[in-house]
């Protein structure tokens, strides 16, 4: 008799040791000035949250989620890492469902769980004090929703209207992209690789119904993104000339970075590096 494990054991199976591998780190990392910062931000009233985040490096949503945390456990550095444990591992279900849609191999989809469980960085930072745990979920709910509409749209000939399973899920793409952007400035990189993967697909495929669903997923992001942008945008900005001013921030120009990599890299790659650094 063969035997046959269920897929959702598989990925339950790797969800259970993504928790058990982050959770230990909470008491065996050592405390960061960062969480400090995180815990003191997160204790400060909603106004106030927003004011301070307006000029610092990164937006308001962990920090609003923290406080909510924290109001309910306390301002104890164990339980402020156990929320970024809880929300870590919800991306390795979430890594399933993207490498699932994807790829359409559900063995292909199980191993990428599996190794989202075990990823270093992803274990260490889902046990810190930081928004980078929080990140990577909304991002993976971004990329899987975007496959939705350009699987759902894709099943219907262009004279047709949209199915419903591709309206559904511009919502949830514009909800967690801009999640992400209000968690993590720099996840808009990721957001951009994966519109454009979906617009390219779509355009080359003349699928004009996803290429609709995808621009208005991408301008009800930009929607619910705008307000905080309108807001905190010109008070950054500020902070970033001051910053430029002194150097408080030990900014470095470009070009030091394109020094340092003709210093590092091999031989041969100065020969095209040589124009920049020189």
């Amino acid at each position: 008799m063969k035997f046959v494990v269920r897929t959702s054991t598989l990925v339950g199976l790797a969800t259970l040791i993504g928790f058990a591998l982050r959770l230990p780190l909470n008491d065996t990392i050592p405390p960061r000035w960062d969480e400090g910062w995180s815990i003191a931000h997160a204790s400060l009233s909603i106004g106030e949250i927003l004011d301070i985040t307006a000029a610092d490096v990164h937006p308001p949503l962990y920090y609003l989620l923290l406080s909510a945390w924290q109001a309910m456990t306390g301002y104890e550095l164990f339980a402020a890492r156990y929320l970024s444990v809880l929300l870590s591992v919800t991306a390795i279900p979430l890594v399933y469902a993207v490498a699932r849609a994807w790829s359409g191999s559900r063995r292909l989809a199980v191993l990428a769980a599996f190794f989202m469980a075990w990823l270093p960085l992803g274990v260490y930072y889902g046990a810190v004090v930081r928004m980078y745990a929080l990140a990577p979920s909304l991002v993976l709910g971004a990329a899987y929703a975007a496959l939705r509409i350009m699987r759902s749209a894709s099943s219907a000939p262009n004279a047709a209207p949209p199915s419903r399973d591709a309206i559904g899920s511009v919502i949830p793409f514009a909800v967690s992209a801009a999640g992400a952007m209000l968690t993590l400035y720099h996840a808009v990189w990721a957001l951009a690789a994966i519109a454009s993967y979906a617009f390219g697909v779509a355009v080359y495929r003349s699928n004009r119904h996803a290429v609709r669903q995808l621009v208005a997923g991408v301008l009800t992001a930009m929607l619910i993104f705008l307000p905080w942008g309108i807001f905190a945008v010109p008070q950054f900005l500020a902070r970033a000339a001051a910053e430029s001013a002194t150097n408080i921030g030990q900014q470095f120009p470009i070009t030091y970075f394109l020094r340092q990599a003709c210093m590092t890299w091999p031989w041969p790659s100065k020969w095209v590096m040589w124009a920049s650094c020189s």
